[in-house]
């Protein structure tokens, strides 16, 4: 897990950051239909912006995620424009948010022995570790 785990804190941090700044932004908007839209950018944008945190199953997985959420808010944006009750896309919105943090936090094999995961900063923690541990070796000689 430790290979992954700078990777899953600079998404997580990444999701709820942007997720603050979205509440303040969709506040600033008097109607609502709107905020369907800047939701789609938002989700749309993390899809695109995703591979610099490396190509890994987890990236690919989260990927996947952001992209049923923007499909979901083009079926928020429907529902509403035809004066149906939101409890259903609430529910889907809830689940997937619930579904992204969970994929998150579950560790697979492939999400930290795939050889295409650049992260960089995965690369210095791994290295910090790497060089402890040889350090510890040469020292109980």
């Amino acid at each position: 897990m430790k290979e992954s785990l700078i990777t899953r804190i600079a998404c997580g941090l990444s999701f709820f950051l942007t997720g603050l700044l979205f509440n303040h932004t969709v506040d600033l908007f008097p109607s609502y239909p709107i905020y369907y839209l800047i939701a789609a950018v938002v989700d749309t944008l993390f899809v695109l912006y995703l591979p610099i945190f490396g190509h890994s199953s987890l990236i690919r997985d989260l990927q996947l995620i952001n992209w049923c959420s923007v499909a979901t808010q083009f079926y928020g944006f429907i529902i509403y424009m035809c004066y149906y009750p939101p409890a259903s896309y609430n529910w889907i919105i809830g689940a997937l948010t619930f579904v992204q943090w969970v994929r998150l936090i579950w560790v697979r094999k492939n999400d930290t022995h795939s050889s295409g995961n650049n992260f960089w900063l995965d690369s210095i923690f791994n290295s910090y570790f790497n060089l402890q541990r040889s350090h510890h070796t040469e020292a109980n000689r």
